[in-house]
């Protein structure tokens, strides 16, 4: 069972919930399966509500339940949860056939102190009680399981607030030069070395312990690119040392069932990916375009056409949007980039940055934030200082957030936002990092007075002395 980060204080959640069907089970065929969540509201407020922390979510919704026709006494559960959480049942009983049961229901979910976003979903059970339905939930042997909505706990503090409290090495590595990429549960990190001559996957826990090679290709390079939402597999790049062949492979987070996902396309290679939690990975094709397709291979899509260099597609945690780094051109002896934002159907492409050569980019846990690098200020050579840069996720309060001279690389959140992993290239310094971050403190004002009596009794004295002293002058 997926579990949430420690606890964090002084941040507040925003409730996006669909209404009707959107994600849910349609219940077309009335001699199959029926199991349906629908008008889902949050303390009143709609599909969006605004709560405080850690506190119990009242939702109401409306259900329908009804059997199969093989069998019409089954007793049939709706499981509802937060992430891999299941916390109750809206239905448990037997439905019988169709038009089986409908009803409308009260329920409270506990929502997690912790910035990030999370899935609220339910799934159908066929088991005895709730508590063995909740326990298929949660060892993810129910199906299907539907999206119901989201849950986002907000940051508590905007990127110009951010600091840095510390950094950390904890691999030291002078062969390391690739993507790190945190695991959605925070417990392992993902990268690449190519300490054995060619760049292979490793993972480790976040202290730099339990380093494991996962892959082992002695001619081509292999680099990690994105975790699947649960955890159990990474996709990875796998190229020629001369890059002139890449692809995307896939395979279990032990290492097993290593196989090709996405090959290179109309005579072009793939250079990178990422995947939601809905299953659909973005990927991009050199020089070319963004395209969409399933986990399985299937429903391949064209995303956005744009002809020049775009790099490193990266879906924001609600799955709605996904930012990426493209080229328009050079400007001087460097290119002309940016990182763009654009919407999962394809719409609302956006810039966010002010068109200086720029790389890999991450979403913060709550998407409020975006982290990429860029070289540092009057740098203009093609080998320039490259920093870590950190803005809000329309662009604004745009600042550099790793800035010494050590090469800052592909920088990835924690799942709490209280931390994040990257690398560092120069100086000695090689290796895989980690900087704790923090929000700067709010100013404070004075203290009051602790006898106030006492001044205004002071300034009732002075004022009588000078009146005696102005009274003296005249005489």
């Amino acid at each position: 069972m997926k579990k949430f980060p420690s606890l964090l204080i002084g941040i507040f959640v925003i409730i996006t919930v669909n209404t009707g069907s959107v994600f849910a089970e349609e219940c077309v065929d009335t001699t199959d399966w029926c199991t349906n969540v629908s008008n889902v509201n949050i303390d009143g407020q709609g599909n969006r509500a605004v709560i405080d922390t850690g506190g119990p979510v009242s939702i109401t919704a409306n259900y329908k339940v009804w059997n199969a026709q093989h069998c019409p006494a089954c007793i049939h559960q709706i499981v509802v949860g937060v992430n891999y959480d299941a916390q109750l049942c809206v239905y448990n009983g037997i439905p019988g056939l169709h038009p089986g049961k409908e009803g409308y229901s009260t329920f409270t979910l506990t929502v997690p102190n912790i910035p990030g976003i999370y899935d609220v979903e339910y799934c159908r059970t066929l088991t005895y009680s709730c508590a063995d339905g909740q326990h298929q939930y949660e060892t993810d042997t129910c199906w299907p399981r539907f999206k119901i909505g989201t849950i986002t706990v907000k940051s508590p503090c905007s990127s110009a607030d951010v600091i840095v409290k510390s950094t950390e090495q904890i691999l030291a590595d002078p062969h390391i030069h690739s993507s790190v990429r945190w695991s959605h549960d925070g417990t392992r990190i993902a990268y690449a070395t190519s300490k054995g001559g060619t760049y292979n996957v490793w993972i480790m826990n976040p202290d730099g312990s339990g380093q494991t090679q996962l892959t082992n290709d002695s001619v081509l390079n292999e680099m990690p690119v994105s975790w699947t939402v649960d955890d159990s597999r990474i996709l990875y790049q796998k190229s020629s040392v001369d890059r002139y062949h890449r692809e995307i492979w896939i395979m279990n987070a032990n290492g097993s069932n290593q196989h090709l996902l996405i090959p290179p396309q109309h005579g072009l290679q793939v250079d990178s990916g990422d995947v939601n939690s809905l299953g659909k990975v973005v990927y991009n094709l050199e020089n070319d375009a963004l395209y969409t397709v399933n986990l399985d291979g299937k429903n391949n899509t064209m995303l956005l056409y744009w002809g020049s260099q775009i790099l490193a597609p990266t879906w924001s945690h609600d799955d709605a949007k996904i930012g990426f780094k493209a080229r328009k051109g050079w400007t001087g002896p460097q290119p002309n980039d940016a990182i763009w934002t654009i919407n999962a159907d394809g719409t609302g492409l956006t810039q966010l940055t002010d068109g200086v050569w720029t790389g890999f980019c991450s979403w913060s846990p709550d998407d409020s934030m975006v982290a990429y690098e860029r070289p540092a200020p009057g740098e203009t050579s093609l080998d320039p200082n490259w920093d870590i840069y950190l803005m809000n996720s329309d662009g604004t309060e745009d600042r550099p957030l790793l800035n010494d001279t050590a090469q800052e690389f592909f920088f990835d959140f924690n799942p709490d936002g209280t931390r994040g992993v990257y690398t560092v290239r120069r100086e000695g310094k090689e290796g895989v990092w980690i900087a704790t971050l923090g929000c700067k403190p709010t100013p404070q004002p004075p203290p009051a007075p602790e006898f106030p009596f006492l001044l205004v009794a002071a300034s009732s004295l002075l004022v009588s002395l000078g009146a005696a002293l102005l009274l003296a002058r005249r005489k």
